[in-house]
């Protein structure tokens, strides 16, 4: 759903104050070098995008940043390397919300358009490019993003978190490693 300003009269009617821009303007660049995932995502956060605090983010991907208060993101949704969530046109024309449902994954270097929806569980394959919105649990791929499977994430995945990764995924944790059993202790039969 588009709005029906350009981003001229978008940025004259919002409430985000001079300053908050001009913070924005200051931190995004930096996002992309902080190492920890929970940090990037409290830095969004704190840009103005309305985004959960469990929603992975890659180091290397991109919200608008003219607008980061029209993002929202909910609860566990992983953006892939070299995303672009893209809230308003290059002719500043189009003005738009985007919005990314629970659970969804977004592939590496996929851009998402102005006033574009995304189910929950969806999956948009890499490098796609979506202009439309994007069912509940789809896959979708391509340019421009078609259905290409009517099952999105795999449900085995939904909700695996670092902490329980390695025992969803079926192998051992390091203080679980299968150790080899030590070689009894005895005394030599020998000569002195």
């Amino acid at each position: 759903m588009l709005l029906t300003l350009n981003l001229f009269e978008y940025r004259r009617r919002r409430s985000v104050t001079p300053a908050r821009v001009m913070l924005r303007k200051l931190i995004m660049p930096c996002i992309q070098f902080v190492p920890i995932w929970q940090l990037r995502t409290r830095l969004w956060q704190i840009c103005g995008a309305n985004i959960h605090s469990s929603v992975w983010i890659a180091r290397t991907a991109m919200l608008d940043e003219d607008a980061p208060e029209l993002i929202t993101i909910d609860e566990g949704v992983r953006i892939s390397y070299g995303v672009m969530l893209v809230t308003h046109s290059d002719l500043d024309k189009e003005v738009g919300p985007i919005h990314i449902g629970q659970q969804a994954w977004i592939g590496a270097g996929a851009v998402i358009l102005p006033g574009v929806s995304i189910g929950a569980y969806s999956v948009v394959g890499a490098a796609a490019l979506v202009n439309k919105d994007v069912p509940l649990d789809v896959r979708v791929a391509g340019v421009p993003a078609r259905i290409i499977k009517n099952t999105g994430v795999p449900k085995e995945w939904i909700h695996i978190t670092d902490d329980n990764y390695e025992t969803l995924a079926g192998t051992p944790r390091a203080n679980e490693a299968i150790s080899p059993t030590p070689a009894p202790v005895g005394r030599h039969n020998g000569s002195a």
